[in-house]
This record gives structure tokens, sequence and C-alpha cells, in this order.
């Protein structure tokens, strides 16, 4: 009886992934299939939330995936340009969060897309209360910007914060133990100082300060207000609906159905609208027309030894070294391929990741064929190691970068044992047997043994700044100290090459592969994305999230937990990671 039971369930279950399986291949063809191309429409953009920057996983599209990627959203905005059939953009915004980089590089699209002088449409039942800086400064770019009469602009200024946990950890009897290189490494004082020191408080303000710059010169460019003026203003918001008319932060107020009244107005009755994904399954070029192949190599996450995961939903995705070094050289290998770009997010982590990560760069580079980094919100510390040899390395004015230093160290938790009444024993052979463990403190001998290590790679980490980006080494270790710059300072201080997105970072690989400007390239990606069947049976396991947006609410913790997970990885490791900063606009 019992075998019968064990067989019947599992036919049952057969029978179920089956069903889901084939339902979900039938949904997917349908989903999928290449949709009749209009002869007139207006490309329609939702930015309710911010698009994903990471590849692209259309074959989940069936089950919740929320609209194409970043740069899917920017090529089709580039391309709508110079397409006769789109007679202009129309877009939807709402409080969600949205990072100041994929702002600024739909920006930069949504400027070119204007040149071509087709109209531009901004719509928004609300666009945040406290929060809704960095989603007005995109909708700003628009040529007409609508809000509902309920609703309100939350334009209130640039917060960055930084969490201290000393005091808990003073509270469950645990001591932190830091060994780091440089005032400005301030990532272990997350846990070892109850409030900033002068030198932590002077690099956050110097980087509140540059990211409200932008902030405020974007704005104020796209609306035509001086400076001073805005700054009045945002020191008066956040506004609502009415005042942000009078203040001339909006162009009108009505509800959803009056702005889509005005748009047919613009586009023309029956103009039916197409989103980015849409548009590309019908409009995007060849790739047999294309002039050349270029290799697109994700980078994202906390990076560490061995295969790239997806993380917890609360970290974020890991970056592993061998799954990116393994991309990088079979992208290096392929004669079809004429130049690599790598899109890195990643405030850092091991640092022999980074230094794996960044050889095979440099071999790439070495053996003729480019290699451009094209960086997101953050690319500091680990993450700016790997970047230092390629050929070229493009940034937006408000990604994180630098943070040129490194860290070692533990959590010494006698104390909380003591304290729950528990008495650990040990029995060592060896002077520094048993350094890492949680139970003592390092002590004098293994002290020095962390110290002569984090010397080291702190030296290994100069110069390779200082050979790479061709400067004094004396100039790196005066910009370098831990310290965290934006992209726009860090062009000025010889750290970055370009400012730009992804796009930008395409056309510098062309070059430096010998094309002509204004030639065309197809982004291939390394490694091939996962089939509908792979993916459906990560799901299955678990491997990856059911969609985005099922992970919405968990936007706004998930930057803290992701610069605080290092700390909860091996100690032993010497970490090269940026401090924990949440800034939030």
């Amino acid at each position: 009886m019992w075998r019968f039971i064990v067989r019947f369930f599992a036919l049952i279950g057969f029978l179920a992934v089956l069903a889901v399986v084939g339902g979900g291949f039938m949904v997917y063809r349908v989903v999928m299939a290449e949709p009749e191309a209009p002869d007139r429409f207006v490309l329609a953009l939702d930015l309710r939330t911010a698009p994903r920057d990471g590849p692209s996983q259309d074959g989940l599209r069936f089950l919740g995936e929320s609209g194409p990627t970043l740069h899917r959203t920017v090529a089709a905005i580039r391309q709508a340009a110079d397409d006769p059939r789109v007679v202009g953009l129309s877009a939807r915004f709402s409080d969600g969060a949205f990072n100041l980089t994929a702002a600024q590089e739909l920006r930069d699209a949504l400027a070119e897309f204007r040149e071509s002088g087709k109209f531009t449409l901004a719509y928004a039942e609300t666009l945040g209360f406290g929060s809704g800086d960095t989603a007005y400064l995109l909708s700003s770019g628009f040529e007409e910007v609508w809000l509902h009469p309920v609703g309100t602009l939350g334009l209130s200024g640039i917060t960055i914060s930084v969490p201290f946990a000393r005091e808990a950890l003073d509270d469950l009897g645990v001591q932190p133990e830091f060994v780091r290189r440089g005032p400005y490494k301030t990532y272990p004082e997350t846990f070892t100082e109850y409030a900033f020191t002068p030198e932590h408080a002077q690099m956050t303000r110097n980087l509140a300060d540059d990211l409200f710059r932008q902030l405020v010169e974007g704005i104020a460019e796209s609306r035509g207000i001086p400076d001073d003026l805005l700054e009045q203003l945002i020191d008066s918001g956040p506004f609502t609906a009415d005042e942000a008319m009078v203040a001339g932060l909006v162009d009108r107020l009505g509800d959803a159905r009056a702005f889509e009244q005005a748009l047919d107005e613009r586009a023309g009755d029956e103009t039916p609208t197409v989103s980015p994904g849409e548009y590309l399954a019908f409009a995007a070029p060849d790739d047999e027309e294309a002039d050349a192949r270029v290799a697109l190599i994700y980078a994202q996450g906390m990076m560490m030894l061995g295969e790239s995961g997806p993380g917890s939903p609360f970290g974020g995705p890991r970056m592993g070294s061998d799954t990116v070094r393994a991309a990088i050289r079979a992208a290096m290998e392929d004669d079809s391929i004429d130049a690599i770009v790598i899109r890195v997010d990643s405030g850092g982590g091991s640092a022999v990741a980074a230094a794996t990560i960044g050889e095979a760069i440099e071999e790439s580079v070495v053996l003729g064929k480019p290699v451009v980094v094209s960086m997101g919100r953050a690319a500091a510390s680990g993450g700016y190691y790997l970047s230092t040899h390629a050929t070229a390395i493009v940034a937006q004015p408000g990604t994180l970068t630098g943070s040129i230093g490194v860290f070692a160290g533990k959590f010494v938790a006698r104390g909380f044992w003591d304290d729950l009444g528990v008495r650990w024993q040990s029995v060592r052979e060896g002077r520094n047997a048993g350094m890492w463990s949680s139970l003592r403190p390092f002590g004098r001998s293994g002290l020095e043994r962390v110290e002569t290590f984090v010397d080291t790679i702190y030296d290994q980490f100069l110069n390779r700044v200082a050979e790479g980006r061709d400067l004094p080494l004396e100039a790196v270790r005066e910009l370098a100290e831990g310290r965290v710059w934006t992209g726009a300072q860090a062009l000025d201080l010889g750290l970055v090459d370009l400012l730009g997105g992804q796009d930008a970072a395409v056309r510098v690989a062309l070059e430096a592969a010998g094309f002509d400007t204004g030639a065309e390239a197809v982004l291939v990606p390394f490694p091939e994305p996962p089939g509908l069947v792979e993916q459906l049976t990560s799901l299955a396991s678990g491997d990856v999230p059911w969609s985005d947006s099922a992970l919405d609410q968990l936007a706004r913790i998930a930057p803290v937990l992701e610069y605080l997970d290092p700390a909860l990885q091996d100690p032993a490791n010497t970490v090269m990671q940026m401090p924990p900063l949440w800034v939030d606009p």
C-alpha cells in the first residue's frame, strides 16, 4: 500500500511539472510571438518601477517579469528616434525607487530622442512624497510633465544614511576586530564606531554635495530654472500638485484619462502605443547587418570565488570569479567577437576574486581584444580593482567608484557566549592556530599576520591602479585611502575615461577595435542566457526569484543588507568592499 501511495503521488508530481512546462512553453510562444508592426505609433514607457540593470530573462516573461532591461529600454528609445513610424514618446511614472545612474542613462537617451523633433510626454499619479527626486530628474527631461491633481512631488534633496552597529554589538557581548588601510576605508566603522569619524563624515558630505549638484543641474537645465532658485524650491519641498504647478516644476495637472486625450491630440486619434519590448521584437536591427559583434558581460553583486548565483532576496546577486573569468575568456577566444563590454555594478568583495577577474580582462587587452568597463550604480573597491586594466572605463556622473583600500577582520563573540553561560575550551598546536576563531582576539602574533596580509593587498591595489591608469604611484596614494568618489569626480581624478552609459561604452569599444564612427554593433551576451526549460528548472529548484515584481517591497532594505553581507562571509578573506552608503534621493 505504501509503495502504491508513493508512486501515485510521484505520478501526480510528474504530470504537474509536465503541465507547467508545457503550458508555460505555449504561453511563451504566444507572448514571444513577433507582433505586427504598426505604420504609426507612440513608444510608451512604463517607468513606475525602474528597468532592471542586468541580463534579459525574456523566457520568463509569462511568470511576471517586469518589462525589459535598462539596456533594452535605452536601445528602444535611441532606435525610435530615427524610426519614421514612431511619432512620439510617452512615459508613466510613480513613486517607485529609481537609482540615480539609471535615471541619468535614460535621460541621455531621452535627450537624443528629443533632438529628432518628436514629442515627449510624461505622466505621474504621484512622484513620491519624500523620495521622488531621481524619478523627477528623469521626468523633467520630457517636453511636458503631467501630475495628478491629488498627487505629490517628492523633490526634497539627497540623503546618505550609514548604519553604525557598535552599540548593538556591545549589548550582545561581541567585539569587532578589523585592520584596514586608508582612513576613508570606512566599511569596518559600521561595526567599530558609534558615529561618523571626521574622515567618514567628510567623505559622505562630499558625496552628498556632488550628487545634489548633479540633481540640481540636471533639473534646472531641463526646466529652465536657475540653479539657485531650484535649490530654494528643493528646500521648500516636497510639493502638492498645485504647488508644483505654481513653481513651474510640472506643466499640467490632470488624471490619466485627460493625459490620454492629450496624447491622442499630439499623436492623432487611434494611434496605438507600443512598449519597448514589443517595439524591439519587430524593429531590432538584423544581426547579420551589423558591422560588429560585441560581447556583453554582466559583473554584478558581491564578489566571491567560485560560480555566480542569484544570492538571496536581501543581499542581491553574487558575482563568482569563475563565472565572470570564463565568460571573458570565452569572448576573448571567439573570433566572431570584435570587442568586450563588461557592465560592472558591485561594491566589491573578495580581493582574490577581484584580482582573478581583473587578470582575465588584462589578458584580453594584451592579446588585442578591447575590453571596456561600463560602470553602473557602483563599481567601487573590488569593483574598481577589476576595472583598472580595461581598455577604457565609462561611468555615469552618479556612479559610486574608487574606494581604493582593503580591510580584514572578525567578530569576537566570547562575551556573548559568557553571558549565555556557555564556556568554550580549546586545544591548539601552532602559535596562530585558530587565529580566525570568533572565540578569542587575534593576539599579538595573529594581528601581525593580518597586518601583513592587508599591507600586501593594499600595495598591490595601489600599484595596479597606477599601472592600469598610467598614474604616478604617489598620486594614487593621495586619491586612494579607501575614499569613495562619484563618477564625475573620478573623471577629474583620472580614475575613469568618459562619462556615459552602456551605449557610450559600446561606442568606445568599437573605436578601440578599429571600426569607424557610426558603426552598428550587435551585443552578444556571455555567458549565453539559459533557455526556457533551464529557467523553469531553476525556478522549480528555487535558484532564481519568481519575478522582479515580487521583490519590489524589499527594494528599500536590500542596499543596506547587500553591503553588510561581506561581514558575514569567511573572516579569513581580505576584503575590498566599499562602505554601506544608502543613497536616498
